[in-house]
């Protein structure tokens, strides 16, 4: 059982952190000049839609990153449920575990939705 627990607390563990580092440290650090040369150096919310202007990359992580410490919570309660209601099934940590990744993607597709509704395409705030 305490296996199963670490393993189905992974990823909302990641999210959580990763949100809190996005949304208190990466927000307050200047955007990047050329996100092509610094893709895999700089840590953050790096898209078109982010890299419009400051203010729209400093929205788009604070936004993001409140949505994975979210989504963190959710899902590391929504596998704690899963595991105290079903605590014998051997493929439920797997299973857990693959729904959780539903989490990781999903604040891509609406911090772009919430970039759209607040800025502008260059980056101006509506």
């Amino acid at each position: 059982m305490i296996k199963s627990i670490a393993i189905v607390m992974i990823v909302p563990l990641l999210l959580f952190l990763n949100g809190l580092n996005m949304a208190k440290r990466v927000a307050l650090k200047p955007m990047p000049k050329d996100n092509s040369v610094q893709l895999f150096t700089n840590q953050g919310y790096i898209t078109g839609g982010s890299m419009r202007s400051q203010e729209a990359w400093e929205f788009a992580n604070r936004y993001c990153g409140s949505l994975y410490i979210r989504f963190g919570v959710i899902a590391m309660v929504v596998g704690l449920l899963l595991l105290l209601i079903l605590p014998h099934h051997h493929l439920l940590p797997a299973l857990i575990m693959g729904g959780q990744l539903i989490f990781a993607v999903l604040p891509f597709g609406l911090t772009e939705k919430a970039i759209e509704q607040n800025f502008d395409r260059q980056g101006n705030r509506k």
